[in-house]
């Protein structure tokens, strides 16, 4: 089977890495050494005016999800950094400079396109080739750089976003100078400083990095807001049990959001039988490939057990590694199946490079696809694998049902548009809006001046896509609209393991499962 390493989720599949990493060679000491070893130096504007033509260039130049994105979005990417561009003559210091390159990667709409800081802990191993080049100073600047945005950009609210509305998911206390006021979990919040939600998202699209695209109503949305770290609230419009409030003057707010532990998510891996329906459970939070061991010895105890439906729940899953849902499914699956992978990139001499060192074809094999006959993309990879089942498989021969969530991404994105392919397989629950498929770890590049290392997913996905649309691989089988009562008692239970109690009586995506024949 051809072995693929699907785009990093970096959040949750650099966490592991760091843990064990930690505990050997004290890790942060070795990050704080290469900042203060090498600060940010001041840039003249003749070298922020290079770096941003590099950057621009790299964009043109290997970026394949442009035209796919402004036929969607009807944005055109390109055209919105040249305006950024023009921002370079009021900057006065290097670090304005550094956000404006930040908000360059953003203005992607991909959030695999970013600061790399995160290449160093992969240096050794995935980026090995691509990386021989880059010194420590690169390094110590990405973690210099990545302060900078951090120090400038914060969390601003945590949302839902049900049906074209803004929900909140935590409370907020509103402070103003006698009194404050709470806005409860599960209001609506129509405007802030009388910016509708949607108006905030377009004025400062260029901060947010959970951008995502809602096909229905055809705007961006996002379930973490983004801010500057000087903007402050004055007014806040909500609505709270069908009833409308303004609150005026304000002075400071709080919301009170849980904070997320790492430790317990991780353990959160679960595979349980339920007697009552003959269900076999399997918790998935991570495609974090140290999972395999666990799943196939939890699963394999199950052979004598009498199995009607598998649920596979892959809610909130960041991501990680292909082979994580490749072995569920062999250690489940009776029969084999195929699986078409067609990657496409631009045809360039970076690309190339990293093309060829992963193994991919840099033959410049052209290809137009129908959604763009006047473009020319090299087929990168073209193969069709087969999934077979392990010897020690259940012989499952019935539907798979894999729950998801708009959280899902990267890895976990993939595996929910392979139940596309597969009629055994089926997906229930919400799309996350964001352009996915099939892929490899981000492109590292590095620019001349500021030595900033980024990096960029150089690949489409364009396995049975007639249109851009198609190209996003975001659609779910059986789309299930959550309320934000969901969220809300989720919350609860969202790094525990879910009890049967949960499944059976809360959870709406478990419930519809036990609804279908």
């Amino acid at each position: 089977m051809h072995k693929l390493l699907t785009v990093i989720g970096v959040l949750s599949f650099l966490f592991f890495f760091i843990t064990s990493f930690a505990q050997m060679n004290s890790i942060d000491q070795k990050i704080s050494d290469l900042k203060q070893k090498y600060p940010i130096s001041n840039f003249t504007k003749e070298q922020m005016y290079q770096d941003f033509d590099s950057l621009f260039n790299i964009f043109k130049s290997c970026d394949a999800q442009l035209e796919v994105r402004k036929q969607v979005t009807n944005c055109d990417i390109l055209l919105e950094l040249k305006k950024l561009k023009k921002e370079i003559d009021t900057i006065t210091n290097s670090e304005s400079f550094i956000i404006l390159l930040y908000r360059t990667l953003r203005l992607s709409q991909d959030a695999h396109c970013e600061i790399g800081s995160q290449i160093w802990f992969y240096k050794y191993s995935i980026y090995k080739k691509d990386t021989k080049n880059y010194d420590d100073e690169s390094y110590g600047l990405a973690f210099n750089y990545e302060d900078v945005v951090n120090k400038n950009i914060k969390n601003f609210l945590w949302l839902k976003y049900i049906d074209g509305k803004y929900y909140l998911l935590y409370p907020i206390t509103i402070y103003r100078n006698n009194d404050s006021i709470v806005i409860s979990a599960g209001s609506i919040i129509n405007s802030i400083n009388k910016l509708t939600i949607s108006d905030y998202i377009k004025k400062f699209k260029d901060i947010q990095s959970d951008l995502r695209w809602d096909f229905e109503r055809k705007c961006f949305f996002v379930n973490l807001l983004k801010k500057y770290s000087s903007f402050q609230i004055e007014s806040v419009e909500y609505i709270f049990n069908s009833n409308a409030f303004r609150v005026d003057s304000v002075k400071n707010y709080f919301q009170t959001a849980k904070p997320f532990n790492w430790d317990s998510y991780d353990v959160s891996k679960f595979v349980k039988y339920l007697p009552k329906d003959s269900i076999l459970y399997i918790r998935c939070p991570l495609m974090n490939s140290s999972y395999i061991k666990y799943y196939k010895k939890e699963i394999t105890k199950l052979n004598n057990q009498p199995i009607k439906k598998v649920v596979i729940d892959i809610r909130g899953n960041y991501g990680g590694n292909d082979d994580v849902w490749i072995a569920l499914l062999r250690q489940i699956i009776d029969k084999p199946f195929k699986n078409t992978i067609f990657y496409l990139s631009k045809i360039n001499s970076i690309n190339d490079q990293f093309i060829k060192n992963k193994g991919l074809s840099t033959k410049k094999t052209i290809f137009n696809p129908i959604w763009d006959l006047s473009n020319n993309y090299n087929v990168a990879l073209n193969i069709t694998e087969e999934i077979k089942p392990f010897r020690n498989s259940l012989n499952f021969s019935g539907n798979l049902y894999v729950l998801q969530d708009e959280e899902i991404y990267s890895s976990a994105s993939c595996f929910s548009d392979v139940c596309l392919n597969y009629d055994k397989l089926i997906s229930i629950g919400c799309a996350n809006g964001q352009l996915g498929g099939q892929g490899i770890e981000a492109m590292p590049l590095k620019l001349p001046n500021s030595k900033m290392i980024i990096q960029m997913d150089i690949f489409i996905d364009n396995s049975n896509a007639k249109t851009a649309k198609d190209v996003y691989h975001s659609e779910v089988e059986i789309p299930v609209v959550l309320p934000i009562e969901y969220y809300i008692e989720r919350e609860k239970y969202y790094e525990n393991i879910p009890t049967e109690e949960y499944l059976y009586k809360h959870d709406i995506l478990f419930k519809k499962v036990l609804e279908l024949k």
